[in-house]
């Protein structure tokens, strides 16, 4: 591979891999059950990134896809049968469609959503992956116990092409025991307070690996919120919760260091830390950052508030096409509620479209949203349970 004897692409890429195994001191390459590759939005990879792309397709030897494993693709930058409608502007289209294009040429699956699990791309406990997105990355170590570092958007890329990533980090069994400890005093509710907790504990024990104490049964969807926030703040890539996640009672605790106490009033000043509006002065609201699920969608088509602005929830095409199925998508449609879907709030042109102030109850989407759009956000429970 290496030398080019499968084309210049696979050689690119391998040289990547090699690169990144000799940074981390990585032993050897492994084998890959799967990859989910970010950089699919133009907001994120511009121009520059939509050449590289149609390089690599180029580049690639024979007729078969150069992608040589399950790979699925995180969000593109609009939703693509429904961006007019929102307000993206037509060169910005254009180029979104170059870049899935070129993806789909390499052979990568087209979910454009950040909850592959939800997709069709479940992964098993204690298979190797080469995962970018940080909410996805965090969710797979933590809740499924799969094992994948944080890889950046080439990296996964690479390894979807050459089947093989750099064995370090999270791969490896003595990086996975935890090196803090949460003790959790009140008991969150929903996503929303979920996420808040994930906020409190990635900045305030960001990069450790906590093991998170207190916890009562947790939903799939508020562990999902709870480590999207911890990787938007602090970088976080696992975390372990103790009587609920496959790892915690494995685990060693020799090298728990910091303890750190959590309750309700810790959360709720980090919502208003987080907000640099009201509700008011918000011109839409968004949430499913991350993608909402099928459950969440459920719920907030039974939700009994009006909400009075533009709304934006979104989600994957998956997710959209069970919720038309089972009649979710009229009442929400009556309530105002825009199903977007292969995009969200973070990596479409959402300040293009004339919305500068957002209201969100997605922690990751408050962090993202002033940085990634201009926007200023009001991170709020938005009455959604």
């Amino acid at each position: 591979m290496l030398e080019g004897e499968l084309g210049p692409t696979v050689s690119k890429c391998m040289e990547l891999l090699v690169a990144l195994g000799k940074i981390y001191n990585a032993d050897k390459l492994v084998p890959v059950a799967s990859t989910h590759i970010s950089g699919v939005s133009y907001k994120t990879i511009g121009d520059a990134g939509v050449e590289l792309l149609e390089d690599l397709v180029e580049g690639v030897e024979g007729e078969k896809p150069a992608i040589k494993v399950l790979s699925t693709l995180n969000p593109g930058g609009m939703d693509l049968e429904n961006w007019g409608k929102l307000g993206v502007p037509e060169r910005f289209a254009q180029q979104q469609k170059r870049i899935l294009e070129a993806y789909i040429r390499l052979g990568a699956i087209p979910t454009c959503s950040c909850t592959p699990y939800l997709c069709g791309n479940l992964p098993r406990y204690g298979q190797v992956l080469a995962w970018a997105e940080s909410s996805a990355v965090i969710f797979a170590n933590s809740v499924l116990g799969a094992r994948t570092n944080r890889e950046g958007g080439p990296a996964a890329l690479a390894a979807a092409i050459c089947g093989r990533t750099p064995r370090y980090g999270f791969l490896l069994g003595e990086n996975r025991v935890p090196t803090a400890k949460v003790v959790v005093l009140d008991q969150p509710s929903g996503s929303y307070e979920y996420s808040l907790l994930g906020a409190v504990i990635g900045s305030e024990l960001g990069g450790e690996v906590p093991l998170i104490t207190g916890l009562s049964s947790p939903s799939l969807e508020e562990l999902r919120s709870l480590g999207a926030s911890m990787a938007a703040i602090g970088a976080n890539t696992l975390y372990h919760v103790e009587g609920v996640t496959p790892e915690a009672s494995t685990v060693s605790r020799d090298r728990i260091g910091d303890v750190l106490e959590v309750g309700r009033g810790d959360w709720l000043k980090k919502s208003e830390e987080m907000s640099s509006i009201n509700f008011e002065e918000a011109e839409i609201i968004c949430v499913g950052c991350p993608h909402l699920s099928l459950e969440e969608v459920r719920t907030l088509a039974r939700c009994g508030k009006v909400f009075g602005k533009e709304f934006w929830a979104c989600t994957s095409r998956h997710v959209r096409l069970e919720a038309e199925r089972s009649g979710l998508l009229v009442q929400l449609e009556k309530k105002g509620v825009q199903l977007v879907c292969d995009t969200c709030m973070v990596v479409s042109p959402l300040g293009e479209a004339g919305y500068t102030g957002v209201a969100t109850n997605s922690a990751k989407a408050a962090r993202y949203l002033p940085t990634l759009s201009g926007s200023r956000v009001v991170l709020d429970s938005l009455g959604i349970p």
